[in-house]
């Protein structure tokens, strides 16, 4: 008689965020991201309040993608490029970090085309990706990202039924500091 467990090998490894948002996985990114709100209530609903550090980091960026994105291969790069910021997940986290950190004069953000100067990066990202996975739509959620010198980051998000899309002109992520990968747990209440 055998131990009652099988043993099953998967690879299922993504690439890309647009592998993950795309209209085929989006249903299941759905179910996961309504199993994952009533774990953690307001997950993912933006909180620039950071009083209470608890509260603060299971509704930020970070704290979702290392719930949502972990099976995510960040080395892969397309045309010569990295994928996304950071090219490790441990930095990708760190970069979520500085965004979520930023506050409206940080950046430029435009949300259906419109400038908009009273709303930080972090807060459009999330709202559009909540937008999305509340959609019945699930047309998914296509990012596209490029990195420069200097300067502003720039983020134009569309928040439209059946189409959903996050623009992110950034720095190098090399370039982001402040944040160490610890910072998150350091001074807690």
């Amino acid at each position: 008689m055998g131990s009652g467990f099988s043993r099953v090998a998967v690879n299922t490894v993504l690439t890309s965020l647009n592998d993950m948002f795309d209209p085929v996985n989006m249903p299941d990114l759905q179910r996961n991201y309504a199993k994952l709100n009533t774990l953690y209530p307001d997950f993912m609903v933006f909180l620039a309040d950071k009083t209470d550090r608890h509260i603060w980091r299971k509704r930020t960026l970070r704290h979702a993608a290392w719930l949502l994105t972990s099976e995510v291969d960040f080395s892969h790069a397309h045309a010569g490029k990295p994928v996304y910021p950071g090219r490790t997940f441990i930095m990708w986290l760190k970069w979520l970090t500085w965004v979520q950190t930023l506050v409206p004069a940080d950046a430029v953000v435009k949300i259906n085309g419109a400038r908009v100067t009273d709303v930080p990066p972090a807060k459009a990202i999330t709202d559009t990706l909540l937008a999305a996975f509340n959609d019945g739509t699930h047309s998914g959620v296509v990012f596209f990202w490029t990195e420069k010198a200097a300067g502003l980051m720039t983020v134009t998000v569309v928040q439209a039924p059946g189409k959903f899309s996050i623009t992110v002109e950034s720095i190098n992520a090399a370039g982001v500091g402040g944040h160490s990968d610890n910072e998150e747990d350091q001074n807690l209440p």
